[in-house]
């Protein structure tokens, strides 16, 4: 069933179009995470994160981070700044109408959440996402210290640090994972169907999030120049990979909830 909808639905043409949006959505949405931040004064700290966090792709991040900044500098231009500013924004609010309208296609929904509730919800997902990545991240690096600093003097303990930082790390997917399939699509969905659903996916997001780590080290190492070249194709075929995965799993999830029907449906058909 899973397979079928996988196939019915065109989610591979699905996928590419997120990835294009997530792809223009980065940089403003970097804005926007420094936007709210640094309004709460908190700007510095979430750049010393990211810094800390993505070690060994500086300038990539420098570039990713001045983009951002000349986007927050021009709401300093007046209306035409502030026009400027709004269209790039809107890149991450096409992004966000793309994930819904994919899911409800998923789930056969013909139509989407009224304006108004979405005039609400984007807003407010909009201010609230910064301090989630703040959190996130800070969660991340405290506990990977925490771990490193137990294992410094003793050697058999670093690789089990490691299993547990992915094992802390699939447990966070799952939870994301959880409620992106069970809030997204605008109609009712089992809370067991998103979570099973999540189970499995967040096992192979991981499982893909290592291999992109490790080969974006390895093409990091190879040379400096060549390295930052790399990481914009492999980027990109993380984010497609990842947004099959992520599609796949409202596939599964619808399945598990209407699999009872699907049978009877496929019964009747036989006979």
């Amino acid at each position: 069933m899973t397979v079928r909808g996988f196939t019915s639905d065109r989610v591979n043409l699905q996928a590419q179009s997120l990835t294009y949006f997530s792809t223009m959505s980065v940089v403003p949405f970097v804005a926007v995470v420094f936007a709210v931040t640094n309004g709460f004064g908190y700007g510095s700290e979430m750049e010393n994160l990211i810094y800390k966090y993505f070690e060994g792709n500086e300038l990539i991040i420098n570039y990713l981070l001045k983009f951002a900044g000349n986007i927050v500098t021009s709401l300093e231009n007046g209306i035409f700044g502030m026009i400027t500013f709004l269209m790039l924004i809107s890149t991450v609010i096409f992004l966000m109408l793309n994930i819904e309208k994919a899911f409800n296609d998923i789930w056969k929904v013909s139509g989407g959440r009224p304006i108004h509730k979405r005039l609400t919800y984007y807003p407010i997902l909009l201010l609230v996402s910064p301090f989630v990545v703040l959190i996130f991240m800070s969660l991340g690096l405290i506990y990977t210290d925490s771990l490193k600093s137990i294992g410094l003097e003793v050697d058999w303990i670093i690789p089990i640090t490691s299993i547990f930082t992915w094992i802390v790390l699939y447990g966070v997917v799952v939870v994301v994972f959880t409620m992106m399939y069970f809030l997204i699509p605008n109609t009712k969905v089992k809370f067991a169907a998103a979570f099973n659903s999540a189970l499995i996916l967040a096992l192979a997001f991981i499982v893909v999030q290592l291999f992109y780590v490790e080969t974006q080290l390895l093409v990091s190492g190879l040379n400096a120049v060549y390295g930052v070249f790399a990481a914009i194709p492999l980027f990109l075929v993380w984010m497609n990979i990842s947004w099959t995965l992520i599609l796949f799993g409202a596939e599964l999830s619808h399945a598990f909830q209407n699999v009872d029907n699907y049978t009877i449906d496929h019964e009747q058909d036989i006979i």
